[in-house]
């Protein structure tokens, strides 16, 4: 029964999830960019397919989780109507924002390079390292356990890339180039982890909830 009244719950709002996703992208970006970056409307995706997409992308999969329904709505909001876009902490888990809260996630290539051990990075309180990995998920659904926690948090810099298979190019062109940029950074050790925001599987929702 508990079981039922979570999925009729999850049927009841997700229409406004939908609507929100829908706001966001075309928010984030005119119909030409959509048609030149391939841009697309939002679909159910499990591990497979985003392995797949993610592959063909050339991006690493080995580093990739996702959220909850939960916690879809609030963690679009984290990225301030940019996906994708990426969070940076550092080693203390405190958030390092790369630029006004305005400012395209362009921006965020050159701070990223520049990361380093000597300079001390302005931060805020958005969110801390520790409350966001509360929200990561594997594609079973399951949390992190301690150990994946320990394995993340070790070191200087942990850059969260959030992600979604919608937004098509944009995942080589921003995603790619952030994670390269962190993997070539020789003057710190830098984390990359990529937050798929895209819907899932593993909620139990289907493509006919979609259109409720």
């Amino acid at each position: 029964m508990a079981g039922n009244n979570l999925k009729k719950g999850k049927r009841h709002f997700l229409p406004y999830v939908i609507f929100f996703l829908f706001l966001l992208i075309i928010q984030s970006c005119t119909l030409v960019v959509r048609t030149l970056y391939g841009v697309t409307d939002p679909k159910i995706e499990n591990k497979e397919s985003l392995v797949k997409f993610l592959n063909k992308k050339e991006l690493d999969t080995s580093n990739i989780y996702c959220v909850s329904f939960e916690e879809f709505k609030p963690t679009l909001e984290l990225s301030k109507n940019k996906i994708p876009d990426v969070l940076i902490f550092n080693k203390n888990g405190e958030y390092i924002p790369y630029g006004e809260e305005w400012a395209c996630n362009a921006s965020a290539f050159n701070f990223i390079e520049e990361l380093n051990n000597d300079t001390l990075f302005q931060t805020n309180d958005l969110i801390t390292l520790d409350s966001l990995l509360t929200k990561f998920r594997d594609f079973d659904g399951n949390k992190l356990n301690s150990q994946d926690i320990l394995e993340i948090k070790n070191a200087d810099f942990i850059c969260v890339a959030i992600w979604a298979k919608f937004t098509g190019k944009l995942n080589k062109t921003k995603v790619k180039e952030w994670e390269k940029q962190a993997r070539e950074n020789n003057n710190t050790k830098i984390k990359f982890i990529k937050l798929n925001v895209d819907l899932q599987e593993w909620w139990g929702i289907s493509e006919d909830d979609l259109f409720l």
